[in-house]
């Protein structure tokens, strides 16, 4: 498959959808790429959901494809009317906004319990996190799209020490499948230098997934009360 891109530019009636759309679309072609448009039934209602898709290649095309690589939300209505229609791949923010969300509210947790290493291990995947949304909104901008900023996946917030490294393995195992199948897309679509940042990002992410393995063990090793303890302090 040669070098594509696929952009779906969403929002509510009245925001210039198609207007955006259509100088997407000119971007596109006088950066020499074939483009292919298309626009959903526009709500007559002003504030109803609409959108345009585009499909860049370099090559003729004729038709869009279903998945979107990069979804430009000018709204919040936009974001999550559309979320589904984000390929697998496709550069969403939501897992790395709510790493950041569950880690830093584990981080305080962990704090308010007197527990200050595991504050501290938190807070540190915490920025990593941070880091990697801020690569992926630079990728995101330099790709032409807008950062989906307003969705979130659902957070598994922690009542004790157990339950909080459970969610938070859930959650780097989520985004570690998403970024392989990332690497893989971005591969076949030639697109090597998203590929490059995807996969340093996954380099993080299975460090964290470590990171986090190592503590469950400990806590079955040692009983939670005896790993609890060795918490307390730095």
């Amino acid at each position: 498959m040669g070098s594509e891109i696929n952009v779906r530019v969403t929002g509510s009636s009245g925001q210039g959808i198609v207007s955006a759309g259509t100088l997407l679309a000119r971007v596109y072609r006088d950066g020499g790429r074939h483009v292919f448009a298309v626009q959903d039934y526009m709500s007559r209602i002003r504030g109803g959901n609409n959108f345009v898709q585009l499909r860049a290649a370099d090559r003729p095309v004729r038709a869009p494809r279903a998945k979107a690589d990069i979804i430009a939300a000018l709204d919040g209505q936009g974001a999550r009317a559309n979320a589904a229609a984000l390929a697998p791949g496709g550069l969403l923010l939501a897992d790395e906004l709510t790493a950041i969300n569950q880690y830093m509210v584990h981080s305080e947790m962990c704090a308010n319990w007197g527990y200050q290493k595991l504050h501290k291990q938190f807070e540190k995947r915490a920025i990593t996190e941070m880091k990697h949304a801020e690569k992926l909104i630079g990728r995101i901008l330099f790709l032409e799209g807008t950062p989906t900023v307003s969705v979130l996946r659902k957070m598994n917030i922690g009542a004790d020490v157990p339950k909080q490294l459970a969610g938070d393995h859930a959650l780097e195992a989520g985004a570690i499948k998403s970024y392989n199948e990332a690497i893989v897309q971005a591969g076949e679509a030639g697109d090597y230098a998203t590929r490059d940042i995807l996969q340093a990002i996954l380099n993080d992410e299975d460090g964290h997934i470590d990171e986090i393995e190592e503590l469950q063990d400990q806590v079955g090793q040692m009983t939670l009360p005896v790993f609890l303890s060795t918490q307390v302090k730095e």
